[in-house]
């Protein structure tokens, strides 16, 4: 692949193995269609990015798996979310969270935003949006 970047995604949807008890399964797919058809219901997304410090990119994505899974799926409002990376040297992790609330997309941001206060993480925090999905496809 030369002169290509190479993305790697790691996804969760709700319907993995392991939810908290008692939470609701969504497939995401569904909940947004509905949600985007429906007349009172929105879906919000926190989008947060976050450089991998050199040589640390396997622990990240160890966290991810270890914590951070579970941490999305006991968020409330949660219908699952994506890790993407971009670039070989500098990566860059892109998370993609999906909430059924406006409030509870900023209560997850807040969450993110917290990244800043880990000296020891495997990543340095770059950004956090909170966003309306307005289209599908």
């Amino acid at each position: 692949m030369s002169g290509a970047s190479r993305c790697v995604i790691v996804a969760l949807m709700t319907t993995a193995h392991g939810r908290p008890r008692g939470m609701q399964v969504i497939h995401v797919q569904a909940f947004v269609h509905a949600a985007l058809h429906g007349k009172d219901r929105s879906v919000h997304a926190v989008i947060g990015r976050v450089k991998i410090k050199p040589g640390r990119a396997d622990e990240a994505l160890a966290m991810i798996r270890e914590t951070g899974v579970a941490m999305l799926q006991g968020m409330t409002g949660s219908a699952g979310g994506y890790w993407a990376r971009s670039g070989e040297d500098d990566i860059i992790q892109h998370s993609f969270w999906l909430f059924d609330t406006e409030e509870s997309a900023r209560a997850a941001a807040a969450a993110f935003n917290r990244l800043r206060d880990l000296p020891d993480a495997p990543a340095t925090f770059i950004s956090v949006d909170v966003c309306e999905i307005v289209v599908h496809a």
